[in-house]
């Protein structure tokens, strides 16, 4: 949706900054998001906050279903 045109462009900056555990992914690195808008001009609101944690959810739970399958 275009509405979400930003956050998705966000997303695509910050992937990269995922905490890892001993199986793989186990959370953003929220502290290291924040700083990324900070250092980006970027000011995340309430909603924004939402939708990264709504595609971190996701992420990790395609990364559990594809550990199942291994």
């Amino acid at each position: 949706m275009p509405a979400n045109m930003a956050i998705w462009e966000f997303w695509a900056r910050v992937n990269g900054q995922w905490r890892i555990g001993f199986n793989g992914r186990v959370a953003l690195d929220w502290p290291a998001v924040f700083q990324m808008a900070e250092f980006f001009g970027a000011e995340l609101t309430w909603h924004d906050y939402h939708k990264l944690a709504a595609l971190e959810t996701e992420t990790l739970r395609r990364d559990r279903e594809a550990q199942k399958r291994e």
